[in-house]
C-alpha cells in the first residue's frame, strides 16, 4: 500500500511544471523525504511521550 502511495507522489512530482529537470525533481523529492523524516520524528516523540 505505501509502495503505491510513492509511486503516486513520485508521479506527481514529475509532472509539477517547476520541475523541469532532474536536478529539479531531486530536489522536490529531498524536501519531501525531510519533511516526512520530521512528521515520523514527531509522531515518534509524541507516542513515547504520551503527547498524543
Amino acid at each position: 500500500m505505501s509502495e503505491q502511495a510513492f509511486k503516486n507522489i513520485d508521479g506527481v512530482l514529475w509532472k509539477d511544471a517547476s520541475c523541469t529537470s532532474e536536478l529539479d525533481y531531486t530536489e522536490q523529492t529531498s524536501w519531501l523525504l525531510a519533511a516526512l523524516e520530521a512528521l515520523t520524528q514527531s509522531l515518534l516523540h509524541q507516542a513515547f511521550t504520551g503527547a498524543l
